[in-house]
Order: structure tokens, then sequence, then C-alpha cells
């Protein structure tokens, strides 16, 4: 009999460790991953400016100014850097401008996608507009390009 017990016991006591680690984990992530307050809450306190710059200016920022610095560098003579520059200067001043934009952004694709995966939302449509940094690089553009003197040269 007090084998039985002791068995009863046993397994009781394995169930109960179980059934509180599942439910220790499964709260853990209805508190934290699952939860959309949660992650824009963490969202936000990334710097997502910096990471925005560092992947924009270091893959296509370089490249565009480099090519762009070479073409008018051909047509006028020493005028190639200061092409990359004002551009990577105008690039700089668009992601630090549209740092307020790029959050909300970021957290509407994250409501999306949460309203989505709970079923209110019958397709996930994650769409991004890049009206706004398109008018903003062109206005940083103008700004830079006309506050440098040797680019006024540049034939259009």
């Amino acid at each position: 009999m007090r084998f039985l017990k002791g068995l009863a016991s046993s397994l009781l006591g394995l169930l109960l460790f179980f059934s509180l680690s599942t439910f220790g984990l499964a709260f853990m992530l209805n508190q934290t991953i699952l939860n959309r307050d949660f992650v824009i809450t963490e969202l936000s306190k990334l710097a997502v400016s910096s990471l925005v710059r560092e992947t924009i200016v270091r893959q296509i920022g370089q490249q565009i100014a480099q090519q762009l610095g070479q073409q008018v560098g051909q047509q006028i003579p020493g005028v190639g850097d200061r092409v990359a520059a004002a551009i990577n200067t105008a690039i700089h001043a668009t992601i630090t401008e549209l740092d307020p934009w790029t959050r909300k952004q970021v957290n509407d694709l994250v409501i999306t996608s949460y309203d989505y995966l709970a079923g209110q939302r019958q397709n996930l449509d994650l769409v991004l507009s890049l009206d706004t940094v398109k008018y903003t690089l062109s206005k940083n553009l103008r700004q830079t390009i006309l506050q440098t003197p040797e680019l006024a040269q540049v034939p259009a």
C-alpha cells in the first residue's frame, strides 16, 4: 500500500511540475511576445534611425554617391567628391528627419500583423508607402545641393 501511495504521490508531483512549467511558459509568452503592446514598447526602445541609417548608408547611399560623384566628376573635374558628400549629407538628414515617421510605420506594421494573427483581418497586408521618404529625400537633396556653391556648375 505504501508503494502505491508513493507511486501516486510521485506521479502527481511530476504532473504538477510539468503543468506549472507549461503554464509558466505560456504565461511568459502571453505577457511578452504575444502581447502587441509589449512588442511596440520594446521596438520603441530601439534606435530605429541608427539601424536604418546604418543599413541604407552602407548599402545604398555609398553606391549612389560614388556613381553620381564619378559621373559629375567626369563632366566637371574635382566636384565628384563634393557631390558624394552632399548626397551622404542629404541621406543622413532624411533619416534623422523621418525618425518619428519610421517609428509610427513600424508600430502600424506590428498592429496589422497582430490583428492578422488574432483573426481580426482576413489578409496580411503589410504596405509601407515611400512617398514621404521620396519627398523628404528630394527636399534634402535640393537643399544640400543649393547650399554647396561648387555644385551650382553642374549641368542639369
